[in-house]
Formats: structure tokens, sequence, C-alpha cells
């Protein structure tokens, strides 16, 4: 199988992978991706192999590919050749690949010349979630009836699932807050540093330890965000005091603030994942209060001295994928743009406030997430699925404002500590 090349892609062909080797359970599957697509299955005992795709940097990459099939093919012959061999990525160059690797079976979605190198192929439908997408190429295996995807049949699709070590319950630990502030596809999927800055300090001053997660390129933009939260949270205990109040009491009157008329961001949608619908049960957050225990120790936290050493940790470029997946798997909750990292912390069922603006949350939207809420304005200008603002004032993110974020994290906090509470009782 040639897997996608984006990292949240990646996560996201997982339910097309588990539906195969359900469907061909003694097959020997085998992987050709980028490497950091490859270090998702890492842990993953059940691939027999994994061929690593860099023919994108060759000078060459006509020759670079056949190669690659041809060295695939020579490889895996003793072991009987491949039978089928499937592409998620719709391109030339990958129904080449599947081509020169000798396949008898090949199969793909429709696009271009690549057809004629392909034995069986689809035309993509649109409007579909991406893993939908990728689990419709399934309908073309032999000795499967073909048919198109249908209410029944996306039933049956499973979560996305990746293989990772057990998460390690650790006691009296502070809470732990991630933020991924950026994103591969561009700056319009990014929500305002300056925002993400404000809800930073938010649960520094509360004592949380707050972790930015990024590559090395986000690493300018976390140290931007960490100063923004140094100046927001002062030098003096006072200020920081004024500080959390300040944001308790925006976040507990944000249902009455937003009711506004001339409020333009009055209403963004929410969608709260449950794991049989996708998108389909949408409410408006500010109509809900905070759970008034929850919201009475928040306020008794502000009486408390604060933290003056607060745990800030720039993360950006200092994990691999398999201990990203370690440390998002750490977390007690996770604040997050529409990226690779999101998809990854819902495979890891990790409660998350995700952050949609120009893209197409149908197409994307975490698969099957629990405990994730979704935050999208719904402008008329989305999703313009560019990587950065036309208009010019990316108002899909910034009137997007901290408070909302806020509420949905500690509605998701406050649910996350009953449970914990529940399961400390039923022990």
């Amino acid at each position: 199988m040639r897997l996608p090349n984006w990292l949240g892609d990646g996560v996201m062909s997982t339910p097309c992978i588990e539906l195969l080797l359900t469907h061909f359970p003694n097959a020997r599957l085998c992987l050709i991706a980028p490497k950091s697509i490859l270090e998702l299955f890492s842990a993953d005992s059940r691939i027999y192999a994994c061929f690593e795709d860099t023919t994108k940097q060759s000078k060459n990459r006509l020759k670079a590919t056949w190669q690659l099939g041809r060295a695939i093919r020579s490889k895996l012959e003793c072991k009987g050749g491949i039978d089928i061999a499937i592409t998620l990525t719709n391109h030339f160059y990958s129904a080449l690949l599947l081509y020169a690797c000798g396949s008898r079976v090949r199969i793909g979605y429709k696009r271009g010349i690549g057809n004629m190198l392909l034995t069986h192929k689809l035309a993509k439908e649109r409007e579909l979630h991406q893993v939908e997408s990728y689990v419709r190429l399934l309908d073309l295996l032999p000795q499967t009836k073909s048919k198109k995807l249908d209410s029944s049949l996306k039933a049956t699709i499973p979560s996305l699932r990746l293989c990772v070590a057990p998460k390690q319950i650790v006691e009296s630990k502070p809470l732990r807050i991630g933020l991924n502030p950026g994103a591969a596809y561009g700056s319009a999927k990014c929500w305002d540093k300056e925002h993400y800055a404000r809800v930073g300090a938010h649960f520094v001053a509360l004592g949380a330890e707050v972790v930015i997660y990024g590559v090395e390129a986000d690493r300018k933009l976390a140290e931007e965000i960490i100063a923004s939260i140094d100046s927001a949270l002062g030098e003096q205990c006072g200020s920081v005091v004024d500080f959390v109040e300040g944001t308790t009491t925006k976040v507990a009157n944000l249902c009455h603030k937003a009711q506004s008329p001339h409020s333009s961001t009055a209403n963004p949608r929410i969608l709260e994942e449950k794991s049989q619908a996708q998108g389909k049960n949408q409410t408006t957050l500010e109509s809900k209060k905070l759970d008034s225990s929850f919201l009475a120790s928040l306020q008794a936290t502000t009486k408390q001295k604060p933290t003056l050493a607060p745990t800030i940790i720039n993360a950006c470029g200092q994990t691999t994928i398999p201990t990203l997946l370690q440390e998002l798997q750490a977390l007690d909750l996770f604040i997050t743009n529409d990226s690779g990292s999101m998809h990854i912390a819902t495979a890891l069922e990790v409660p998350m406030v995700a952050i949609f603006g120009p893209t197409n949350m149908t197409e994307t939207a975490p698969w099957q997430a629990k405990n994730c809420i979704l935050l999208n304005l719904k402008l008329p200008c989305a999703p313009c699925k560019k990587r950065v603002c036309p208009l010019g004032h990316h108002k899909c993110m910034k009137d997007l404002h901290p408070e909302i974020v806020l509420q949905a994290a500690h509605k998701l906090l406050d649910t996350h500590q009953a449970s914990s509470n529940q399961a400390q009782t039923l022990d």
C-alpha cells in the first residue's frame, strides 16, 4: 500500500488498513511512504515490511520512482511477489510505482495518465471524509462485491488506530496542557498566536504545565508565544491573580456576551464528535455555562498565591514521530489547529479542542473523536482551502477569541475530572 504524504492523512489511512487486514488476515502487508509516515507504524508488529519513498527529492523523479518499484519487486519476489497494490494518493508517480512493483492488481483513484497504469480505478467523490475516501478503494478488492459507500458501510469503518505503549498513570502530577500553534499546510490554518498566548497564560497561572509542540520551523513561533505568555503574566503576584480572575470572569460571562446582536462572532459552530457520527451533532457552546463546581474551584484558585516559576516547555523540533505519540498520550488536554498532530491525538483519544477555519471539516474533522470539541466560526468566506487568507483579514481565526476556546477547554477538563472521580469510586 502506498500511503499518503501528509502526516494527518497517514493517520486517517489507518481505518483502511484495519479493514484490509480484517479482509486478508493472513496477508503480508507492506507500506510505502515518506519516513515520517512510516514512523507512525513503527510499533505495529502486523506490518510485514516498510519501504521509504524519497523519490520526490530526486532530480529525476520518474527514474527514481521506477527504480524504487523495481527494488521493492526484487525484494518481495522470493515471497511470491505482490498480488494487490493500492495507492491512497491519486498521483501519476504513485500509479507508476505500483506498476513498477509488478503487482497483478493495482488499485487507485482516476487521475490523468496514471489511469493507464492502474487495473482497478475509481472516480473521486466529493464531500466525503478523507477516511471514507480511502476506504472506498477497498470496494475494488478482488472477491468483494463492489458497492457504493452508504450509511450502513460507513458504520463499519473503525476508529483511527496507532500502536503505542500504554499510557502510564502518574499520581499527583500537574495538569499538562499541550498547544499546537503551527500547521504544515500554511498560515491560514493557524489560530492567532496572541490567542494561543492568552490561553497558555491562563493555564500557566493556574499551575498547569504548558507544552508547545511543532516542528523545528515552529520554534520561533513558540518562542514568540512564550514571550507573550511571560508578558501577560507579569512579574508581580498581583498581576497574575488579576489575569486569572479576568479570564475566569470572561469565561463565566461568555454566554451573556455572546448574545449581543452587535457581535459578529456570537455563534461559532461547535461539533462534538460522537463515535457513530461525523459532524451531525452541532451545538452552540455559548448557551452552556461551565459546571458550577468546576467554576467555583477555578475561582478559588485565583485566591491562592500563584506560582512565580511557570512551567512552559518549547518542544518544537524536539520530538520524533514515536516520541510525539508518547508525549501527546500523556496530555490532559490538547489545543490544536487542523493538523497532523490533531489526528494523532484523535487516534490516542486525548481530550482535545480543535480549531478550524479555512479547511473543510466535512473532509478532515477528527474521525470518530472522543472527548473532542471542534470550533469553527463558519464565516461566509470559509472554507477557502487556501494556504494564506486570500482576503487578508484572516477573520476565521482572529475573530475566534480565546474566551471561546477556554470555555471549551474547561468543559472537557471538567468531564475528564468527573470521569476520573467516577473511576476512583468504582475502584
